[in-house]
C-alpha cells in the first residue's frame, strides 16, 4: 500500500461517528417532513449536534464531505 492510499483511510471510530451523524440527520429530516426545507441548515446541524454530542461544525463538515460507510 502506498503512502497516498494510507492518507484516505479513516479510523473505525471516526467512521462510526460519521455514520451516527448521517443517521441522526436523516431522522431530523424525517421528523420535520415537508417543513425540513424551511429550516436553516445551521439549525439542522445544531439539532444533530445536540443529539450526537458532536460539535455543530464537525456535523457540518461530516454531512458536507463524507458519505455513510460500512464498518
Amino acid at each position: 500500500m502506498n503512502a497516498k492510499a494510507r492518507v484516505h483511510q479513516r479510523q473505525v471510530g471516526t467512521v462510526m461517528r460519521d455514520n451516527l451523524v448521517h443517521d441522526e440527520y436523516a431522522k431530523v429530516l424525517a421528523e420535520l417532513g415537508k417543513w425540513a426545507s424551511s429550516v436553516s441548515r445551521t439549525d439542522l446541524y445544531k439539532e444533530v449536534a445536540n443529539r450526537t454530542n458532536v460539535g455543530w461544525k464537525t456535523v457540518q463538515n461530516t454531512l458536507n464531505h463524507t458519505r455513510k460507510e460500512e464498518v
